[in-house]
């Protein structure tokens, strides 16, 4: 029984050592909160392992948690803000790697962005598939919104209405003409109104008016009318 302190000295280098401690000896009942700060822990000098379903856990209410089970691999983030991936290094990217698939989840277990592994990328909203690429190109589940800017498209490369394409639209640059092309059926033009004008709209070719005459011109002047 020790009663008073007693001057054991400053331990050389490497005298406690795993062989000194058993499994388990130094636990929670051992070590009193926050008797082990930041100052004690200069830098880890091998890996720090978990095991399966074991889980790496941040913040006072456990908000951060990462760990796998053997099967997947997840990072949860249970806390009341956003979780934030952040890349501030310089010329640095951030990548996210990942040995199949890649699912990004949004609160309640919803789709948000999935990476398929030799597949497609799916984007989402409120779980509902709204984007997905292909091995031709992408596919669109729902409404184009263009609030602002233009859709280009190179010389002979069309835009096809249909199931089966009958309708196109193109430009090709090699006889410096501009087509619309109807397949298989009628093209029809139904509005209030029509016209047939030069590209600075300062000449009429022909115009129909609803419930009205047709106008036929020749150079901007007016030489038949219904």
């Amino acid at each position: 029984t020790v009663g008073s302190s007693v001057n054991i000295g400053t331990p050389s280098d490497n005298t406690v050592s795993t062989v000194k401690i058993q499994n388990d000896a130094i636990n929670g009942d051992k070590i009193e909160d926050n008797a082990v700060g930041a100052e004690h822990i200069e830098q880890l000098d091998d890996n720090l392992s978990f095991g399966d379903s074991v889980r790496a856990k941040f913040g006072a209410d456990d908000d951060l948690q990462l760990y796998t089970d053997n099967n997947n691999s997840y990072v949860i983030h249970n806390g009341a803000g956003d979780l934030w991936v952040i890349a501030n290094g310089s010329g640095e990217d951030l990548k996210l790697q990942a040995h199949t698939d890649v699912e990004i989840m949004p609160g309640g277990g919803e789709n948000g962005i999935k990476a398929l592994k030799d597949g497609a990328v799916n984007l989402y909203y409120d779980s509902s598939e709204k984007f997905r690429t292909t091995s031709v190109g992408v596919h669109v589940g729902g409404n184009i919104d263009l609030s602002s800017g233009h859709v280009y498209l190179d010389d002979s490369y069309k835009v096809q209405l249909g199931a089966s394409q009958d309708l196109q639209i193109y430009h090709n640059n090699s006889n410096g003409a501009s087509y619309i092309k109807e397949a298989n059926a009628m093209l029809r033009i139904a509005s209030d109104g029509v016209a047939l004008e030069t590209e600075d709209h300062n000449e009429w070719y022909l115009s129909a008016t609803k419930n009205g005459a047709v106008k036929l011109t020749y150079d901007n002047v007016q030489k038949f009318e219904t």
